[in-house]
């Protein structure tokens, strides 16, 4: 028998887990009743609601919003208008909106299937997998693997027209044909920049279109949309497939200030894969549930568990220390490591994250065009900040050395864009003492620290309601020179290339204000002249004047160029509807007025003997012959002679 003693010492570990139980399993089910960022599921519509009260009729006209836990949908919700004109409400389970980048996804995946299969081998070379006739009209020096795609790492300069909201061919034209007829050129060694590329997740879905037999939208229709339970959704570019999700599908807008908006253009590309799916929110929420299922079960997407997991690892990254990408998703720094990606169209925007160690995600779409803050708040919100801040080492290179300007690599080396590039993205880098640096880029500035050799930190936020997106700065250099600046997402920033310097563009801007200033000028000059002069210009009688005097024409035939070019480059500016169609008619009338100058130069050199320069005029024809020298000069060099 035991002694009242005995018996308390037995009950003791039963005490023990009596109190312990409740307390570990309140902790628990705190950490799977809240967000990564820390917000409780009780109060979780509340502060989304707060949140896009405050950008829904000012900055987006209407926003469908999906949060899943543990394989469930625990909010899911829309706001504002689907159709602002008929002021139709948006509607979770039928409103369709357009995915943009995040289609780029659903190419990763498909890649991965097939690695799973057997199928495909990451470092391999792509064009291994493509028919002869096809690999030998892509036209790049480097040998590109299906990691340089995932990763943007491929070498790709920008596409001129990638991201324009019209066809650049018949929506039936094969993606073989597309990709072939619209490459980029390949500007930067594979793995060594960071340009984000439509063209190479186009070309990567070409690849799963080879080995699979199928279109592309087919395939994943079939091995990803279907098993996943997703619906509402197509992935082909004109939703012929689904006519039914274009009757329900929300208009797009474009913003135009104090809330107002005016209705965008339908996006659709060529290069289908990479931003062509169309589709509800629901649908995008059982894409995350499938991303991140229990751990002891399997998911749609795989047939093996590990397969999954393999994606969901970092794939590339610039520097040890930076997040950057894991098979195609960008790695977030939130309160926990996350994954997401974006997307934007002509008139939308979206946002897609998740955190695979929480099982917990989230999306949202809107219907209006560049609206990056607010969809990128709503992810700082929802997944917090990293709070794992370096300290400073000491003995840090000083930071006057990385002082400069740089390009972002995500501009048009060989077209016209080249010059608005070096206008739009540009940024300075400045030393604010030894170990911290101010960053300035598209109106936007930060300021970062030092905390090991060329490795900053983001210290403060300049424009708070603004995001820099970049927690991170690695300074890459090579024999005491930056060849690359990278926060390990979309884009690097690379030093101004030799021949683009800033004297060089600082010499390029004021000659052509000088060309342009001169040829806008200069026939009011003239005919003025010829009307004081009572039918003569500069002392040469009327009949000469048009007949033998080759300036008059040269200086109409800069006029008209210089005119040319001022509308190509604010069309390109300005609208989101140029087509190439159009580039190439401005091109071609560059070429024409070249070829009419030099013919009327070649006939003016042949009958110098007869040709008499009288004082007075002589100084003008060398001054015109000069501007339309250097103006051409300038053309060339910033390719507004190149086809597109």
């Amino acid at each position: 028998m035991l002694t009242s003693r005995n018996k308390i010492f037995r009950m003791f570990p039963i005490v023990i887990a009596l109190v312990l139980f409740p307390l570990a399993t309140t902790a628990v089910a705190q950490n799977n009743s809240q967000t990564p960022s820390g917000i409780a599921f009780y109060d979780l519509e509340n502060q989304i609601d707060t949140y896009l009260e405050k950008q829904i009729g000012q900055t987006i006209p209407g926003a469908t919003v999906c949060v899943v836990k543990d394989g469930q949908v625990v909010f899911q919700k829309g706001y504002g208008y689907a159709d602002v004109e008929n002021q139709t409400p948006v509607d979770v389970k039928n409103t369709v909106f357009e995915y943009g980048s995040i289609s780029k996804l659903f190419v990763w995946t498909s890649a991965m299937q097939l690695v799973e299969q057997g199928k495909l081998k990451l470092d391999e070379d792509i064009k291994s997998y493509l028919p002869t006739e096809i690999a030998s009209k892509l036209n790049y020096p480097y040998t590109i693997t299906m990691y340089d795609l995932m990763s943007h790492t491929a070498g790709f300069e920008q596409q001129s027209f990638d991201w324009k909201p019209f066809p650049l061919d018949p929506p039936d034209t094969p993606l073989s044909v597309s990709l072939v007829k619209h490459q980029p050129k390949q500007v930067y060694q594979p793995k060594t920049v960071i340009a984000y590329s439509n063209y190479g997740a186009a070309l990567a879905g070409l690849v799963v279109e080879q080995i699979s037999g199928q279109r592309f939208y087919d395939y994943e229709k079939n091995y990803i949309f279907e098993p996943s339970g997703m619906k509402m959704i197509t992935g082909h570019p004109s939703l012929a497939d689904s006519p039914n999700l274009a009757k329900t599908k929300a208009k797009g807008y474009i913003p135009i200030g104090n809330g107002q908006f005016k209705p965008g253009p339908w996006t659709y590309l060529s290069e289908y894969p990479a931003g062509s799916v169309n589709g509800t929110i629901e649908s995008l929420g059982r894409y995350l549930i499938a991303l991140t299922p229990e751990p002891s079960q399997g998911t749609p997407l795989f047939s093996q568990k590990s397969t999954l997991q393999q994606m969901l690892l970092q794939s590339y990254t610039p520097y040890a220390n930076v997040s950057s990408n894991a098979h195609g998703f960008w790695e977030y720094d939130g309160a926990q490591r996350s994954l997401w990606h974006s997307g934007n169209t002509a008139a939308f925007t979206t946002f897609f994250a998740f955190v695979p160690e929480q099982r917990f995600g989230f999306a949202i779409l809107t219907n209006a065009a560049g609206a990056i803050d607010p969809v990128h708040g709503l992810g700082e919100l929802l997944l917090g900040k990293s709070d794992n801040y370096s300290s400073k080492q000491a003995q840090l290179p000083p930071a006057n050395t990385i002082a400069g300007k740089y390009m972002s690599s995500m501009y048009s080396h060989t077209t016209f864009l080249a010059a608005l590039s070096y206008l739009t993205q540009m940024a300075t880098v400045n030393a604010i003492g030894d170990n911290e640096i101010e960053v300035k880029m598209r109106g936007k500035t930060a300021r970062y620290t030092q905390t090991s050799a060329y490795f900053y930190e983001l210290s403060s936020q300049a424009n708070p309601e603004t995001k820099f997106n970049r927690s991170y700065l690695y300074f890459q250099l090579q024999d005491g020179k930056v060849q690359r600046i990278s926060g390990g997402h979309f884009m690097d920033m690379i030093p101004l290339p030799t021949g683009r310097t800033l004297p060089y563009l600082w010499f390029s801007i004021l000659t052509a204000v000088v060309a342009s200033l001169f040829f806008t000028i200069a026939p009011f000059v003239l005919l003025v002249s010829w009307r004081r002069q009572k039918g003569k210009a500069f002392g040469v009688s009327k009949s000469a004047l048009f007949k033998n005097h080759f300036t008059v024409i040269l200086v109409l035939l800069g006029t008209f160029l210089i005119f040319n070019n001022a509308y190509l480059l604010c069309s390109a500016a300005l609208t989101a509807l140029l087509l190439p169609s159009q580039v190439r008619i401005q091109v071609t009338m560059n070429w024409i007025i070249l070829l009419a100058a030099i013919v009327l130069f070649i006939i003016t050199m042949y009958r110098h003997k007869r040709f008499h320069f009288i004082k007075g005029q002589h100084p003008f024809s060398i001054l015109t012959l000069c501007m339309f020298a250097i103006t051409i000069y300038l053309l060339y060099h910033w390719n507004f002679f190149i086809w597109f």
